[in-house]
């Protein structure tokens, strides 16, 4: 090897480790992943620098997820969109767990984060892919609300039926 390409390795893993550290510090500071979609289907995903304005001529600006300044032709844009950046790093662990860990665990490990982040409806829906992984999931079962009554789980809605069925029958 030669000391050119050392320090192009060095070079790399300095930006990789800035793009993460950027990424780190904006969930830390609550900032948005915007999303812009392009004519062509691509999207850009990251930090919108100025607002946008839509009027002919304008040019957006974005920082992406990976650190890097880009900047779009407001023809070539068909949406622009903002949300919590906590919701661009959900998507990206969700589709980590659905491509690599379609796990009980995998998916339990992601619905605790999304409690942490409070995205209930996320959270729900992991919870509940974790129930049918592992029906004999305890808090995950607590975690949807459900009650154990005679060895069997049972959502709320259950549960006070078969209270209302039980009164219904001593009372007869």
């Amino acid at each position: 090897m030669t000391g050119g390409s050392d320090r192009s390795i060095v070079r790399g893993a300095t930006c990789r480790v800035a793009a993460v550290a950027w990424t780190l510090s904006s969930l830390a500071n609550g900032l948005s992943a915007d999303v812009i979609r392009l004519d062509n289907g691509g999207e850009l995903r990251g930090e919108l620098l100025r607002a946008v304005t839509r009027t002919p001529g304008e040019t957006i600006v974005m920082r992406t997820l990976a650190g890097s300044r880009v900047e779009v032709s407001g023809e070539r844009v068909v949406l622009v969109a903002r949300r919590p950046l906590k919701v661009e790093e959900y998507e990206l662990r969700a589709e980590r767990v659905a491509t690599g860990s379609d796990t009980a665990e995998g998916h339990w490990e992601l619905a605790e984060w999304c409690r942490k982040q409070r995205l209930p409806d996320q959270r729900r829906g992991h919870l509940e892919r974790v129930v049918s992984l592992d029906p004999r999931h305890k808090q995950a079962h607590y975690g949807l609300g459900h009650t154990l009554r005679d060895g069997k789980w049972m959502t709320r809605e259950e549960f006070m039926e078969s209270e209302a069925w039980s009164v219904f029958a001593a009372v007869t």
